[in-house]
Parts: C-alpha cells; structure tokens; sequence
C-alpha cells in the first residue's frame, strides 16, 4: 500500500490539491486519503477509482507482470497492437539504435528543464520590459525639460 501512498502524494503535489479536498471532491468525504495513509479501515475500489479520476491517475485491476495489456495510449505511441503487453513493450524499445535511446535520455532532461527555462525567460521578459519603462521615464523627462 505504500507505493499507492507515494503515487498519491505525487498526484496530490502535481494538481495542487490538499489530501482532504481531493478526498471530498472524490468521495464526498475529506478522510479517504487520510485513511489510506494511515491504513485505517476499508477502501473499496469503488473509491480507489473516484480518487483515481480526481487525481488523473489510473486505476486498474488486472493481471501482474508482462501479460497485461497496455493502456491503449501508450499502445499507440509505441506503434504497437491494441492489446500489446509490457513485454512487447519491452521488446519495442530494445528494438530502438543506441542513438534512439540516448534521444529519448536527452528528451527526458529537458523536458524536466523546461519549467526552469520558462521561469527564467519570464523573469528575463519583466526585467527587459522594467529596463525599458526605467528608460522611457527618463527620456519623458529629458524630453518635458529635464
């Protein structure tokens, strides 16, 4: 149950929400999550899966191990069959050329940049445009006889 407990959390963190909101907003009640923390009680699945949907998470019961199918999603992006296990997964992406693994190393870091650059680039934006208003104001009053 602690690997539940982490994904959680992450979810949690990652939709901005405090545990008793995504609980009520689930399930009417701010306690789901506190419980599933603490170990206290019955979940049922039922509310496992409402959390779920709160939390854009996804929740399925099925087979362990290599015999699952895939959700369609990532079924589509690999080029693979509906219906496609982890193992043809697995064996899709052994398929790719070193260069392709390295590309979707190098892929993965920057995508977990980009949210720095992005702050960056806007807080280079607003000194650029305070620059500029600092500049403008003195030019209006060189300019009204300063």
């Amino acid at each position: 149950m602690s690997d539940v407990v982490e994904i959680i959390e992450q979810a949690l963190k990652r939709k901005g929400f405090s545990a008793a909101a995504a609980s009520k907003m689930a399930v009417g009640n701010p306690s789901l999550i506190k419980n599933i923390r603490n170990g206290q009680g019955r979940v049922s699945f039922d509310h496992l899966q409402k959390l779920a949907l709160v939390l854009d998470l996804e929740c399925r019961f099925g087979q362990i191990g290599g015999n699952a199918p895939l959700p369609p999603r990532l079924c589509a992006r690999l080029h693979l069959p509906d219906g496609a296990t982890e193992a043809d997964a697995l064996a899709a992406i052994d398929l790719l050329s070193h260069s392709g693994h390295r590309a979707m190393r190098i892929a993965a870091v920057l995508k977990a940049a980009l949210p720095a650059i992005e702050t960056q680039t806007r807080a280079m934006a607003q000194a650029l445009g305070d620059i500029q208003a600092a500049l403008g104001g003195d030019k209006g009053s060189d300019a009204d006889g300063g």
